[in-house]
């Protein structure tokens, strides 16, 4: 199957989505902004036209990230953003800056594995994007086999020896509906169809489910100090396990690693 897609940022505004959709346009994939503190400025716009067009739409958003705990506020930052929204397409996580082409295929995939992890933790069907050569060269085998690929390149036919469910083949179409240049796209999975049947995820427990009384006081001083910080929504997390890396981060906080 093709499904003729476009994805949209703040570069496309004054958006006629039932002119898009009338157009042939199946779907439409959403920026949610970029880094762990910039948002589309178009981004609730667009999903409030996708939504009354009844086109399906999915997000990405862009990373400047270099670390799998700077992914991990990259992600946080974005799930804030679209807490309210109902996607029915893949949530993708656009690795393919500059800043990031030192980074060997390990780290780099760390990297994209800890936002795309964290987003299916959320309830939302992740997606790697990026452009050919990075995705060639630049990711380890494993990640782009544990997940879906929406590959970048801008030709007659795409060439790329991996698997991938979406490929963006134009940066340059035109669409009515949109007055500007937009990127387009086309999918070869039904993607509402296997979102609608995924696991729901499961429930975060309440963050003042605490135990106990001395628990309690001392989840308050460790906020205090500074020792315990929750995620951009205020959510502490109590409940989650403690990683090796959060260990570290923690030993820090407490001056263990100094000397």
């Amino acid at each position: 199957m093709e499904i003729r897609g476009i994805d949209i940022s703040e570069y496309q505004t004054d958006i006629d989505f039932s002119q898009v959709r009338a157009a042939g346009i199946g779907f439409v994939m959403i920026r949610t902004g970029y880094g762990a503190g910039y948002e589309d400025k178009a981004l609730r716009a667009h999903v409030a036209g996708a939504s009354g067009a009844g086109l399906p739409y999915g997000f990405y958003h862009y990373s400047y990230a270099l670390t799998s705990a700077e992914a991990e506020a990259e992600a946080e930052f974005a799930l804030g953003l679209v807490k309210d929204f109902k996607p029915t397409m893949p949530f993708a996580y656009d690795v393919e800056d500059a800043s990031q082409k030192g980074l060997s295929p390990e780290e780099l995939s760390a990297v994209a594995d800890a936002f795309l992890s964290r987003v299916a933790r959320a309830g939302f069907y992740p997606m790697l994007y990026s452009y050919l050569r990075r995705l060639a060269d630049g990711f380890t085998g494993q990640l782009l086999e544990k997940y879906d690929v929406w590959l970048a390149q801008w030709a007659s036919a795409p060439d790329f020896d991996g698997d991938f469910g979406m490929w963006q083949y134009s940066a340059s179409g035109r669409v009515p509906g949109i007055a500007a240049a937009v990127d387009l796209d086309v999918a070869y999975r039904d993607y509402p169809a296997l979102i609608a049947g995924m696991e729901p995820p499961e429930p975060v427990p309440e963050t003042d489910n605490i135990p106990d009384s001395y628990a309690k006081a001392a989840v308050e001083k460790a906020v205090a100090r500074k020792i315990l910080l929750g995620d951009n929504r205020g959510d502490l997390m109590l409940h989650s396990p403690l990683s090796r890396q959060d260990f570290c981060v923690l030993a820090d906080r407490l001056g263990l690693l100094d000397g």
